[in-house]
């Protein structure tokens, strides 16, 4: 009988322990574009459209969204291209 209590709560422990892992993980993975998401949208909002548009895919099909075509696209429409 202590034994298997004991196995419970190995097992509830080792499961919490995997659970922090994972979210620990997912949120070091989500963060960073979430962020330079919102500070990119700030500045837009200030009227800064100097703010380059660089798309990345980890994708299993590593296409881009459409709506990351449509804005890179939108992008060289809206600045003047007198850049060197």
């Amino acid at each position: 009988m202590a034994g298997q209590i004991r196995r419970t709560v190995v097992a509830i422990g080792a499961s919490l322990v995997a659970a922090l892992a994972i979210t620990v993980l997912v949120s070091r993975l989500i963060a960073p574009p979430v962020c330079r998401a919102v500070r990119i949208a700030q500045a837009i909002a200030a009227g800064n459209l100097e703010n380059p548009i660089r798309v990345t895919s980890r994708g299993a099909t590593d296409e881009r969204p459409p709506i990351a075509t449509r804005l890179v696209e939108r992008h060289g429409e809206v600045l003047p291209h007198d850049s060197p």
